[in-house]
């Protein structure tokens, strides 16, 4: 009896010790696929608008006579690839260091207000103006309609998120306490407005009359079917579904 109640209590003893290796064993496993995950997107990121600078400026015949139109994919991938890293600033974030978020936060709103609002409404508009400057008819392609239907939804996803984090803005929503339960839904859309910007600009880099006609295979390839790809899967892999608690 006294063998068996000792070995219990030996036993009893270890578990927190087991759980604290548990724990710190799947603390270094998620830090190495964050690692990974970073390598994977920002390397997305460098292969995507480096490939896509360089099919409009070094192998599109006329890009300075056709300024408005080279204009177009030139700051829409700037802004693709601001909301990206607007979206990885906050990813891995916790609510146990507040000073961690306060600062991710910063960076991930001045990244929408200093570079994703200004690049798209500069490359949407030279698009549109270059088409109304020759006559030509407004979204009659899928990547025109999808364009502008992103266009919309980044704007009321920016004016949500504005909504819920700033003075006296979320007062509107019953206060700050209440504004912080709808930024889980401020997230979530985070995740649908990416992939519509990145099917748009996969659209029209790797099947638009344009991309076939002006940019090589193998530039295509590189921008529009790996550099794409590596950026969903960088930021997939750092997905917390937890910070969404209605998924």
């Amino acid at each position: 009896m006294v063998s068996s109640s000792s070995s219990s209590s030996r036993s009893e003893e270890s578990q927190p010790l087991l759980s604290s290796a548990s724990s710190v064993r799947s603390s270094e496993a998620r830090s190495k696929l964050d690692l990974l995950s970073s390598l994977l997107l920002l390397s997305g990121i460098v292969t995507f608008v480096g490939s896509t600078l360089w099919i409009v400026w070094g192998e599109q015949k006329d890009p300075r006579g056709n300024l408005w139109f080279s204009l177009h994919p030139t700051f829409q991938s700037f802004a693709i690839a601001g909301v990206v890293l607007a979206i990885w600033a906050l990813q891995p974030t916790s609510t146990t260091a507040p000073k961690e978020k306060a600062q991710a936060f910063k960076a991930h709103r001045s990244l929408v207000l200093s570079l994703v609002l200004p690049s798209i409404i500069l490359g949407s508009s030279a698009m549109y103006y270059n088409k109304s400057s020759h006559g030509a008819k407004h979204f009659t392609t899928w990547h025109g309609i999808l364009g502008a239907t992103t266009l919309l939804y980044l704007f009321v996803q920016s004016l949500f998120g504005l909504v819920v984090s700033t003075k006296p803005l979320y007062n509107v929503l019953g206060g700050k306490a209440k504004a912080k339960s709808f930024f889980k839904h401020h997230r979530a859309s985070g995740y649908v407005v990416l992939p519509l910007m990145l099917f748009t600009a996969h659209l029209g880099g790797a099947h638009s009359t344009w991309a076939l006609g002006s940019a090589g295979f193998g530039w295509r390839v590189a921008a529009y079917w790996v550099g794409l790809p590596m950026i969903v899967a960088g930021l997939a892999l750092r997905v917390r579904a937890g910070k969404m608690k209605f998924l």
